[in-house]
């Protein structure tokens, strides 16, 4: 077979000449690369799930049987994953994926080491990835597979919020000298990394595809976690208008001072192991800053609460620097 010149059309017939197609350098041409695959990822999310919309929504709806299909925000995320999880599936005609539309499509216009990339899209699946770091100036992030313990360079979406040692779910689809997530991820910022790499060990021993049964379990894990923090809000509340109640403290002030509170949880939403240095830190608030009583003390509260002095003051600032 005779030599192909860098300028001649490449063999392949895209069209284009050797050296911007199967002659390309993957390292010289990293940029191109890259913007063909974002083209193709653009296509493949808004123009694939714009024109088969009627076929996702039918392929959704086979799992949506679950405890929480009451709960319209779970739902929402829960049916964002299942779309992660979708785009190799067969829900089209003829057992077709939406990649198989988009590799027959769009293939003549793109160069071959953007195509051997983007064939191997196909073959991710959704995994539980904990965020290791995140570059100083947000243009990557590192990520480790809950799965393997493999780690991974990510490219790092100025729309997106990354938390190091948080956990999120994807499918990480490779790029030139880095990686990418499919359509979008789901954040769980409060989940233990433990109890979802249990969750994971049990169901790849299954083998078998069973990710929408996953992605329910780790979905219902959070729900508890809501749940039980909701409860440690609701006892330091408790525990915070019991102490005033003993000391003969106005109901009004005691309202105020649960009003406080609540609003405080809504911005914060605090994890809370001890909820006595929370009731004591806010009984702290309500004497300073609604009695204006300057004769409380840390020292004597904590000593009422049977907490840390440290641990008490340390919450009050925390309370008072998002309340004032």
């Amino acid at each position: 077979m005779a030599k192909v010149n860098r300028n001649d059309k490449c063999p392949c017939g895209s069209g284009k000449k050797y050296k911007n197609c199967c002659g390309a350098s993957t390292k010289v041409n990293e940029p191109l690369i890259n913007g063909q695959l974002n083209l193709l990822h653009h296509r493949l999310v808004t123009h694939g799930l714009s024109k088969y919309n009627k076929s996702v929504d039918t392929f959704i709806s086979q799992y949506e049987n679950q405890p929480f299909q009451d709960d319209a925000q779970i739902m929402s995320v829960y049916n964002t994953g299942l779309t992660i999880w979708m785009f190799n599936k067969p829900i089209l005609s003829q057992k077709r994926s939406l990649f198989d539309i988009y590799t027959a499509n769009q293939f003549q216009a793109i160069i071959v080491p953007a195509r051997t990339l983007y064939n191997k899209w196909k073959e991710q699946e959704p995994s539980v990835y904990e965020i290791v770091t995140v570059s100083d100036h947000k243009e990557f992030i590192v990520v480790k597979d809950l799965r393997d313990e493999q780690t991974y360079k990510v490219f790092y979406l100025a729309t997106d919020n990354y938390i190091e040692g948080s956990l999120i779910i994807g499918s990480l689809i490779p790029y030139a000298n880095y990686y990418g997530f499919l359509y979008s991820t789901i954040k769980l910022f409060e989940h233990d990394y433990l109890e979802v790499k249990q969750l994971l060990i049990q169901f790849d021993e299954s083998k078998t595809d069973n990710f929408p049964e996953l992605l329910a379990e780790i979905l219902q894990q959070g729900m508890e976690i809501n749940q039980n923090k909701q409860s440690s809000h609701d006892e330091v509340a408790q525990l915070f208008a019991d102490s005033l109640t003993e000391k003969n403290i106005e109901d009004a002030i005691i309202l105020k001072g649960i009003k406080a509170w609540k609003k405080y949880c809504a911005q914060v939403n605090p994890i809370i192991k001890n909820t006595r240095t929370y009731a004591c830190a806010l009984e702290y608030y309500v004497q300073k800053v609604l009695l204006d009583n300057d004769g409380i003390t840390q020292d004597q509260l904590a000593k009422e609460y049977d907490v840390s002095k440290n641990t008490v003051s340390t919450n009050y600032r925390k309370i008072y620097n998002e309340l004032k």
